[in-house]
């Protein structure tokens, strides 16, 4: 725990207000995270209530393989356009922007979307620089 807080004079000061004892320390400050954690997964994983939504998604899938034929899935649809701007766009407010389900990024924003989506898609195939800018330099600007 404290080689990986972000505050560590907080941490020493919660440690020095329970008289420094490990076992009172671990008893207020991880004991709730790790019932908290467990909870969670316990409850996103519990067949009584996401089993039926979750073998009904999983058989809309099994007919709709195709990302083209998300639109024929039962549920609510949408796109986001997700545009690079070089700066002129970015000006929208952000309700317009999500009336019109647009996202204008500047570069730095853009660059970062990438790196994930391609992490996503690709597991740990990351795009390298060179290939990243050749795919910026095929799509379109805003």
């Amino acid at each position: 725990m404290a080689q990986h807080t972000r505050k560590p004079d907080m941490l020493r000061e919660l440690w020095e207000a329970l008289d420094n004892d490990p076992h009172l320390v671990a008893e207020c400050l991880a004991r709730p995270i790790l019932s908290d954690k467990l909870l969670q997964d316990l409850y996103n994983n519990d067949e009584r209530f996401h089993g039926e939504l979750k073998r009904h998604a999983q058989a809309e899938l099994s007919q709709h393989a195709n990302p083209s034929e998300m639109k024929m899935m039962d549920g609510k649809y949408y796109e986001t356009e997700i545009i690079l701007s070089k700066g002129t766009e970015v000006n929208l407010h952000n309700d317009q922007q999500l009336q019109e389900r647009k996202m204008f990024l500047a570069e730095k924003e853009w660059n970062e979307l990438i790196q994930k989506l391609s992490q996503d898609l690709d597991g740990d195939n990351q795009m390298n620089a060179e290939e990243s800018t050749a795919l910026l330099e095929m799509l379109p600007e805003g």
